[in-house]
């Protein structure tokens, strides 16, 4: 089987391999072919990606180590994340468990409000009271992170083969993911911590992490006041939608496209579609076009209009 993804322009595709939206735990509909039958391997490298590009991730991160020098501190702290995140993303998304996506990364921008303002010693000279146990603290978020990401994938059609394993993949990867990124982070943290500015700029640097963490929650907030259903992550209203004819020749000139540009092989040029099906997809329209060559099959995944190829799966 081979799979392929693509991004191109469209009301539900977001950057190449940005999150959509506004949400750091949106999950690109170009990945719509990985997602509906992709192998553990795919799954893997998703959710490396989704680390990369989960900027809530990266901030909340940088946060809990900004001011750690030790191994065991950092190790410790780390893996308080790491084992809340994994429990809910694994169980979360299995357990079919829910909620508005919106307020969830809500509290994920209150986490990275939190750990800038516990930097800047916040509690103690600004409230006058002691702070929590950051530990304790960074395991709960930790949890909310992890059910962040597990509301936003279930809004996309998961398969029902090896599903646990395809979930525990993705999980994997997201840690894989966020080692590398950890590995990055620190490299630059303990290189500018030997340096005078570091210590004159910690304080413009956490308190960039609270503004940011502010930021986030009044983008997620404005989201849920104003999304069509606030309980999906990209719901759109009055977005056009195409008729099936129209659909099935623009699928047919996407797959042209596909041939010429040497993706799938000249075969599919001649092959007559099927009845392309609708779907709601992350609260949006979505049109799975089937095309049969033999034993092979090339499923392509139009925007409503049609006029955007979101991704393709070609298998033999």
């Amino acid at each position: 089987m081979k799979l392929r993804a693509l991004t191109m322009a469209s009301p539900l595709a977001g950057l190449a391999l940005a999150p959509t939206s506004v949400a750091a735990h949106g999950v690109d509909p170009s990945y719509l072919a990985l997602i509906e039958s992709g192998t553990n391997l795919d799954y893997l490298w998703l959710g490396a990606v989704h680390m990369f590009t989960g900027y809530d991730h990266i901030l909340f991160i940088i946060g809990i180590i900004f001011f750690l020098t030790t191994v065991t501190d950092i190790v410790k702290f780390i893996t308080a994340f790491t084992i809340g995140h994994s429990l809910t993303l694994l169980f979360g998304a299995l357990a079919g468990i829910t909620a508005s996506p919106y307020l969830v990364d809500a509290v994920i921008a209150v986490s990275v409000i939190y750990k800038g303002f516990d930097n800047l010693d916040g509690f103690r000279r600004y409230l006058g009271i002691e702070a929590p146990n950051a530990l304790v603290l960074v395991f709960g978020f930790g949890l909310v992170h992890g059910f962040g990401l597990a509301t936003r994938i279930q809004e996309f059609p998961l398969p029902t083969e090896s599903l646990v394993a395809r979930i525990a993949s993705f999980n994997v990867g997201v840690e894989l993911g966020q080692i590398a990124a950890l590995i990055v982070i620190l490299t630059v943290i303990n290189l500018w911590r030997r340096l005078p500015s570091f210590r004159r700029f910690s304080l413009a640097s956490n308190g960039g992490l609270v503004l940011g963490g502010v930021l986030l929650l009044l983008m997620q907030m404005h989201g849920y006041l104003h999304a069509t259903n606030p309980h999906l992550s990209g719901a759109q209203a009055d977005v056009p939608t195409a008729s099936p004819a129209v659909i099935a020749e623009a699928a047919s000139d996407h797959v042209i496209g596909l041939v010429t540009g040497g993706s799938v092989a000249p075969s599919w040029a001649d092959v007559q579609t099927a009845h392309p099906v609708k779907r709601k997809i992350g609260g949006q329209d979505v049109w799975s076009v089937r095309f049969a060559n033999g034993p092979a099959l090339l499923t392509l995944y139009l925007s409503a209009d049609g006029n955007s190829l979101l991704s393709y799966r070609e298998a033999r």
